[in-house]
């Protein structure tokens, strides 16, 4: 179901930690910055499943699966899509039209209602995204300038989802990647290839000359890359969002 996270066509990098502190749920021994909705659900994706442990039941706002240790969000419940294994959350639903709100939900424009928790948390819920927009401070994720809130895994994913593209700067580089004369590095590869990837050109400069890498004493940030370096558990969350974003 498209609302329930945001698309992910991105493939994922790891969070610059000194630059982006995880706001939601830190994996052990691991980069990943995993939100807190997929804490005890039932279905581990740290890589050494720290996220599942100690997990006897759902939180508030969630809804526990009858025949499964799965705990999904409450709007998922009755929603005409199955999210429990057995498809329990889609059990002796009564569906109507206009749905009425409780007053500690939110109701998206399309008439969805969602806990309170679940707006400006980082991940979209509504089908026009309005849970995510306007937020003054994200209670999870990261803060845009224009007031939207993205995951923590989209910092540094080589794709600007804030509309001035702050969730891609001040990015590490990798060690083995040319840096361009204005501070971006691009993969090595990339260098004197015939395209020109840095802004100025500066990685078609002096080809077919030997040359020292250049160096530079600002952070340099990624600007983009054919196979962004995931963990484990990095691959595995982003099969577990797609699969929850086209069900």
């Amino acid at each position: 179901m498209n609302y329930k996270v945001l698309s992910l066509v991105l493939l994922l990098a790891a969070v610059a930690k000194a630059q982006f502190p995880c706001s939601a749920y830190q994996c052990e021994d691991e980069e990943l910055c995993l939100p807190t909705r997929y804490v005890c659900d039932g279905e581990p994706d740290c890589v050494s499943g720290d996220d599942e442990v100690d997990c006897e039941y759902c939180r508030d706002g969630f809804f526990k699966c009858p025949s499964s240790e799965f705990c999904i969000v409450e709007h998922y419940v009755c929603d005409g899509l199955g999210d429990c294994p057995n498809s329990d959350d889609e059990a002796n639903c009564t569906y109507t039209t206009a749905p009425v709100c409780e007053p500690e939900q939110y109701q998206c424009f399309d008439g969805l209602c969602i806990d309170e928790q679940f707006v400006c948390d980082g991940i979209v819920d509504c089908y026009m995204a309005d849970d995510e927009q306007e937020c003054q401070e994200c209670k999870e994720g990261y803060h845009c300038q224009n007031d939207l809130c993205i995951p923590d895994i989209y910092l540094c994913d080589d794709y600007e989802n804030c509309i001035r593209g702050e969730d891609e700067k001040f990015c590490p580089c990798d060690p083995t990647d040319f840096i361009c004369t204005d501070g971006d590095c691009i993969p090595e590869q990339y260098r004197c290839d015939g395209y020109y990837d840095c802004f100025g050109g500066s990685d078609e400069e002096n080809c077919g000359v030997s040359e020292s890498p250049i160096s530079s004493d600002t952070a340099p940030r990624r600007t983009h890359d054919t196979a962004p370096r995931r963990t484990r558990s990095q691959s595995h969350l982003l099969r577990k969002l797609r699969t929850m974003g086209t069900a």
